[in-house]
């Protein structure tokens, strides 16, 4: 049997939920039936991510391999032609039969032309449908719509609400759920006691871990989550931070200095070990402004923690009834609800749609036509 050469094209490959998405698709997907490659517009190479393709032995092609100043400018001048005069390249040397695109590069892609012919495309939505192609983003609305008028280009919603979001915005009934998932095995299986992950990261054996995992964006509501750190350390005065994530952390470094925490806080970046981590931590707080279908939210509920989220998340990522969703107002209450583990949620998702094995069949059915 041919194999099917597939590209995950991606706009970079940090450590986002998104690159770790497409890192375990080609790393357990079906390799006599599949060969993969990841295609990134540029290249990031301090990435967990990407160091764990090189050890699988995946290949990445990074159109552009250093992202600094230099190349920004000539980008900004030259890119609306040498980008897609790569992927040209890239998709008929390497005779590609699908291209699954994530993130911000449909503009890109539909300036390929020709050698898009044939060529089975998708496009998974990360984020809320909003975020990924309205407002100044209009440019990636139009690609997608140009590629679903020339080349069928197939969405992928995270959730069918989502799913529903992206019929009505594009004039579709075809839209296909793949929930996010996650390697189960990863998160459960681990012979690591609380004790021993935070001697290992060097935090008080008595604390209070109040723990959280995303980049230093504002999409992440670092600030609030802050707010809310203050008001808990102000009743349990052993409380402890515990952040996982890249990005610039200044501001939020400085608010917790300017609030006396400056003992009580960790920030770790580049990490692989988040599984490990999350041992480490007594609560788990997420207070997002919005999310497509947060994997780390997942993650989190598969490690058995106690989850207070944004009820700005899709009620479609809780699978267990440890999560509590709240709306993003007042600090105090989510401290309250923090410290009183009395409190539960409700399960709206069947918890095995999250696993990895049953996702990654169903990215097989996909990439091989069979499912439409």
């Amino acid at each position: 049997m041919e194999q099917i050469k597939v590209i995950e094209y991606i706009s970079n490959f940090g450590d986002g939920g998104a690159e770790t998405l497409v890192k375990d698709y080609v790393r357990l997907i079906d390799r006599k039936r599949f060969e993969p490659i990841v295609v990134t517009l540029r290249g990031e190479r301090k990435s967990a991510n990407r160091q764990i393709l090189e050890e699988n032995h995946i290949p990445i092609i990074d159109i552009y391999p250093r992202w600094n100043m230099a190349v920004r400018i000539w980008n900004k001048a030259f890119g609306w032609w040498y980008i897609p005069h790569k992927l040209r390249k890239i998709i008929r040397s390497e005779n590609v039969k699908v291209m699954h695109m994530h993130l911000m590069v449909l503009n890109d892609v539909a300036r390929v032309g020709s050698a898009l012919d044939g060529i089975r495309l998708l496009f998974t939505c990360h984020n809320v449908p909003e975020s990924v192609f309205g407002g100044e983003r209009i440019g990636e609305r139009r690609a997608a719509e140009k590629l679903i008028r020339k080349n069928n280009l197939q969405l992928i919603a995270l959730h069918r609400e989502m799913a529903q979001e992206l019929n009505q915005m594009f004039d579709v009934d075809n839209t296909v759920v793949i929930w996010n998932g996650i390697d189960v095995m990863r998160f459960q299986n681990i012979n690591l006691t609380s004790e021993m992950e935070r001697k290992k990261l060097g935090i008080p054996r008595n604390a209070f871990v109040i723990g959280h995992v995303g980049r230093f964006a504002d999409q992440k509501n670092h600030v609030f989550l802050v707010d809310v750190f203050i008001e808990v350390a102000k009743v349990r005065p052993n409380a402890f931070l515990l952040m996982v994530g890249a990005g610039d952390s200044t501001r939020i470094e400085e608010k917790l200095r300017t609030s006396g925490l400056e003992k009580q806080y960790m920030i770790l970046s580049q990490r692989s070990d988040v599984n490990e981590i999350m041992r480490a931590m007594d609560v788990f707080v997420f207070p997002s402004k919005y999310e497509g279908l947060p994997l780390v939210l997942i993650e989190a509920q598969y490690s058995g923690l106690r989850c207070i989220a944004s009820d700005k998340i899709t009620k479609e990522a809780v699978c267990t009834q440890n999560v509590v969703m709240l709306p993003l107002r007042n600090p105090s209450i989510w401290a309250e609800t923090i410290l009183d583990t009395s409190k539960k949620g409700v399960a709206y998702t069947p918890p095995r749609l999250f696993d990895m094995n049953v996702v990654i069949k169903e990215i097989e059915r996909l990439y091989s036509g069979e499912l439409r």
